[in-house]
């Protein structure tokens, strides 16, 4: 009885996409990750379809093609896809026209899910916090425009996004309020091909994303400088930037700070209640760290 109620559930709140056209070639790319296997049950959205085509995949995963899919219903997939898309082994990802919800079935990848897919119109606002991969997940997708700012705060698992946009030649996303916490500079590909789009479009519409930071901004006036032998001071928390999608309650006051990466130059204390950084530095150098302010 508990196995029947899982399933139920994870039928009802299964990833559900709709089919281009009535009765066009649909091909789906359903993997494991990491270890991971597939366990899933497809619902082509007809019983002719359901009877024709591959409704059971399971183990590492594999692609299935489906001829009968009915345009006026919807796909649905239920069980366990950590990978929904064939990574870099397939020229092409899965052929649906839009994603109507990522549902419930553990998903950690969508590397290549919609490479080259010229009919992509739609996918949720979101994406599920379990997702690590977004290596070309829209790569050649030239006419998918839709504006995916509101993934930001979802992205704060993900490690990898490789090519993310490359040759989507329609895509402007405006980056700046991404959740990039893990990575340390920009993704290779991530904004596309650059050189064969307007720079004025990308420099003032597709915003870059903000690199280590997630939900906060601190100061961008840290002075490159400090004189030797006297007196520094400088607040972090004066000039912290919340953004505006960052989690209901996040406040400056409720931060603190830390040295995430380097050090400070001696002489020089950051205190992690106030972010002050102050004192007197003693050795003249060159020297780099990472300051990261996080709410307790």
């Amino acid at each position: 009885m508990p196995r029947l109620r899982s399933v139920l559930l994870s039928a009802l709140l299964g990833a559900a996409l709709a089919a281009p056209s009535a009765h066009a070639e649909v091909t789906l790319h359903l993997y494991g990750y990491e270890g991971e296997q597939v366990d899933a049950v497809i619902d082509w959205g007809s019983p002719a379809a359901n009877a024709a085509c591959p409704r059971i995949v399971k183990g590492a995963g594999q692609t299935i093609t489906c001829a009968e899919a009915a345009a006026s219903g919807q796909i649905r997939i239920s069980g366990t896809v950590p990978q929904f898309g064939p990574g870099e082994t397939a020229p092409s990802g899965n052929s649906v026209s839009r994603v109507v919800s990522w549902g419930n079935v553990n998903l950690k990848s969508l590397d290549g899910a919609f490479r080259g897919n010229t009919r992509l119109t739609s996918v949720p606002n979101n994406v599920p916090e379990t997702i690590r991969n977004l290596n070309r997940t829209f790569q050649d997708a030239s006419a998918f425009a839709q504006d995916l700012s509101g993934w930001g705060m979802s992205l704060k698992n993900v490690q990898t996004m490789t090519d993310l946009f490359d040759g989507a030649l329609a895509q402007l996303t405006d980056m700046s309020k991404w959740c990039m916490k893990n990575f340390e500079e920009e993704p290779p590909g991530l904004l596309g091909r650059t050189e064969i789009r307007a720079p004025l479009i990308k420099d003032f519409v597709q915003r870059q994303p903000r690199l280590r930071e997630c939900g906060v901004s601190l100061p961008d006036g840290l002075p490159a400088s400090a004189p030797a032998d006297a007196f520094f001071s400088f607040s972090l928390r004066s000039g912290i930037q919340v953004w505006s999608n960052a989690p209901a309650g996040t406040s400056v006051n409720q931060m603190i700070f830390e040295v995430a990466g380097g050090e400070l130059p001696p002489g020089l204390t950051l205190d992690r209640n106030t972010g002050e950084i102050y004192g007197v530095p003693t050795t003249p150098g060159e020297y780099a760290f990472q300051i990261r302010a996080r709410q307790y």
